[in-house]
């Protein structure tokens, strides 16, 4: 995988970050996945190997890990999911343990629309994975991938 530099996303990670998390941070990033894709490799485990890139900790072997999860059918979220759950994150607020918000709703709704746009129409969106530093009280987020790029837009925070 390789981090894209592309002048909008990173204009958009300035932005994002120019709202601070009152006791976190963010983790923001785009990728291409074209090697992955050229390798061959099952959808489950280019998906495997995105989120491990995200993550802020060290994955176990996979032969350690519970293999009867599915990327797909257990993290997998429509659109209309994906922005509800992005707007909750990032506006924050007492409704998901933070203390105030950091974000107002259409702002964080335009920052939805716009990451949105960094994929092709029939891109895909996990959220649920607990990416990040598990000391925080809070990982939560959207990873969006399509054929060509993943991305992430994640909050980790205490409350």
């Amino acid at each position: 995988m390789t981090p894209v530099n592309d002048p909008a996303f990173n204009a958009f990670r300035r932005e994002l970050e120019s709202y601070p998390r009152l006791c976190g941070y963010y983790i923001i990033e785009l990728l291409s996945i074209a090697e992955l894709k050229r390798l061959g490799l099952a959808r489950e485990r280019i998906l495997e190997q995105v989120f491990e890139y995200f993550d802020d900790e060290t994955w176990p072997p996979l032969a350690q890990c519970n293999t009867g999860r599915s990327w797909d059918s257990d993290y997998r979220i429509d659109a209309k999911q994906a922005q509800g759950q992005l707007i909750d994150v990032l506006t924050g607020g007492v409704h998901i343990g933070c203390r105030r918000p950091t974000i107002d709703a259409q702002q964080a709704r335009n920052f939805f629309e716009r990451f949105e746009r960094f994929f092709a129409a029939d891109s895909c969106y996990y959220s649920g994975m607990g990416l990040g530093n598990p000391e925080y009280a809070l990982q939560h987020g959207l990873v969006a991938v399509d054929n060509a790029r993943a991305g992430i837009v994640w909050v980790v925070e205490d409350a």
